[in-house]
């Protein structure tokens, strides 16, 4: 019983009142997961224009389907799962979802590390989204690993990252325009920084 004590006091009655600002941002980043994972489905239809030049739609259109698609809908189920309330009130679907997720993240990483050694960009790009897949399956093992041992707060540690790094997808899509339409750079070299900048400083925050 002392392992379920740290999820009743993550219970409505029991947490502190969210400040508005981390409301704000936590609804934010629900709406763009939920976007962008739904945006992301479009690789399922491969006579839809991508928005950036991918070698790989050519090279290896399954496995960035492969990747794509896993990687969307658990973009889409994340928010669910980090929900404190919803853990609470319905473990059993918690459960669930959280081994849906756990088995899209391995299905997508390891499409990821199949189509990352063709990354626009090159070695740079490569480099950044292998770690990111690495990093992504790890995290996600380690989590599922701990719930499957009754080691909750560890489970929450690890998953609170593998979702940091779910949410690199997000963070990709946000500073592909930035970098390139408001600050200018051309997009292949900011397509180098990104695949390191799209998940490094969400797992600092994870942290």
């Amino acid at each position: 019983m002392s392992e379920l004590t740290s999820d009743d006091a993550m219970t409505p009655s029991h947490c502190p009142r969210r400040k508005p600002q981390r409301l704000f941002l936590g609804v934010a980043a629900c709406a763009l997961s939920t976007a962008v994972g739904l945006i992301s489905l479009r690789y399922v239809a491969p006579s839809r224009p991508a928005p950036a030049p991918i070698p790989n739609a050519s090279a290896h259109p399954l496995a960035l389907a492969l990747h794509a698609v896993p990687a969307a809908l658990a973009l889409i189920i994340m928010p669910l799962q980090l929900h404190a309330g919803f853990r609470t009130r319905h473990p059993r679907a918690h459960r669930v979802i959280g081994r849906t997720y756990a088995g899209l993240v391995g299905v997508a990483s390891l499409a990821a590390l199949r189509i990352a050694p063709m990354a626009l960009g090159g070695p740079v790009s490569a480099a950044g989204f292998t770690a990111l897949a690495l990093a992504w399956v790890a995290s996600t093992a380690l989590g599922a690993r701990a719930a499957m041992r009754r080691r909750f707060d560890v489970h929450r540690g690890w998953m609170t990252r593998s979702a940091a790094l779910t949410f690199a997808a997000v963070t990709l899509r946000l500073l592909l325009p930035l970098s390139t339409r408001v600050m200018g750079f051309d997009f292949v070299t900011a397509y180098r920084a990104i695949a390191w900048l799209c998940w490094l400083p969400n797992l600092l925050v994870a942290e």
